[in-house]
């Protein structure tokens, strides 16, 4: 977009500063982002995918709930003394806080974190036990919040069961005639399913609780300082109600495996028990005095449910004829499940030696 329509856009917002230059910024898939320079302080301006999050007024009160709970928490005694920033919408001079441009693009704006560094791997268990340490907090700051105040920006997204009928589906109606050549990774998703149920099972039947989750625990979702302090957890558009295990096991999934989620040559796929280690440490360290023995006995399965069920959501969308993931070729999909199904079965491998990880550090 043309500087001088962003300039547009961004004066709608109300900084109080003079616009000097807005670029690009960041390397989310989702939303746009620009960074704003004025002739003070710095912004983030966001154009809203608004094909994924339809409902923009109910985005945007999420957003304003959990900012202002987890602002005003991180100012008390308690966590004054950490490197926790505040991060907050910047209202609109008409008083919302979401602007619709000529074309009805959805536009918002948040302060910019001063001297903040965003990581799209970790390397290191220092890394590994901050971001699980953060993570941890930003749940642990939530707990008190009443998850009925929150909407479901997504319905289901991590419950086993719909994800599993939204399979069968699909399987049944075949609709690009690419059944025959996965059979093996179908059979493989029936092998397990009735044990990846049972979580959600538990779920269902109250014994592990809803609390207000982040959804997304990628470690570049965190904005570190120099010294590799955590400064604030960011994306927040799908923080809603779920299970503490769908971060946890998302965040292993992501920042313990020795490959990426598409890796071609399987015998790379693997886990890092030094990092899984240093992430179990950090995160119980925020949250052992809050969660049910229910969540914490769990904590080494939800990494072979999340693994698991990211599979069966690309085996769907493969199936499907590649309809909701970006492929940058025609066997993508294919090939992030092989991934994702082979991580599983590392998972499997070392299961033992991660429940009894998860036991010795509470």
């Amino acid at each position: 977009m043309r500087m001088e329509k962003l300039i547009g856009i961004a004066i709608k917002f109300d900084f109080g500063e003079t616009v000097k230059s807005i670029v690009r910024f960041g390397s989310g898939h989702i939303n746009d982002t620009y960074l704003v320079d004025t002739t003070g302080k710095k912004f983030i301006l966001q154009k809203v995918n608004t094909a994924i999050f339809k409902n923009i007024e109910n985005l945007t009160s999420n957003i304003l709930v959990i900012t202002d709970h987890y602002n005003r928490k991180i100012a008390t005694a308690d966590y004054r003394d950490l490197s926790l920033k505040p991060l907050y919408l910047i209202p609109c001079k008409e008083g919302n806080y979401f602007f619709r441009d000529d074309n009805n693009g959805c536009w918002r704006m948040f302060n910019y974190i001063e001297k903040s560094i965003c990581y799209d791997r970790i390397d290191s268990e220092k890394k590994a036990y901050n971001a699980a340490h953060t993570f941890g907090l930003f749940q642990k700051i939530l707990s008190d919040l009443d998850p009925k105040l929150i909407h479901e920006i997504i319905p289901d997204f991590h419950n086993m069961k719909s994800r599993y009928k939204n399979f069968l589906k699909v399987v049944k109606e075949n609709p690009v005639n690419r059944l025959n050549s996965v059979k093996k990774e179908v059979q493989f998703v029936e092998n397990r399913i009735a044990e990846m149920i049972s979580l959600q099972q538990l779920i269902d039947d109250g014994k592990i609780p809803i609390r207000i989750t982040h959804n997304d625990t990628k470690i570049n979702n965190i904005l570190f300082d120099e010294n590799d302090n955590a400064l604030s957890v960011i994306d927040l558009d799908i923080v809603m109600p779920g299970s503490v295990l769908f971060d946890f096991g998302d965040a292993i999934r992501t920042g313990a495996a020795m490959a990426d989620e598409d890796e071609q040559d399987l015998t790379k796929v693997g886990i890092d028990i030094g990092l899984f280690e240093a992430y179990v440490k950090g995160y119980l360290y925020s949250t052992k005095q809050f969660l049910v023995s229910e969540e914490i006995s769990n904590l080494a399965f939800s990494a072979k449910y999340m693994t698991f069920i990211m599979g069966l959501r690309f085996l769907t969308d493969y199936l499907d004829g590649d309809k909701y993931y970006k492929i940058h070729h025609s066997n993508h999909n294919l090939h992030r499940v092989c991934a994702q199904f082979r991580q599983v079965e590392i998972l499997e491998n070392n299961f033992e030696i991660m429940k009894g990880i998860v036991q010795s550090s509470q």
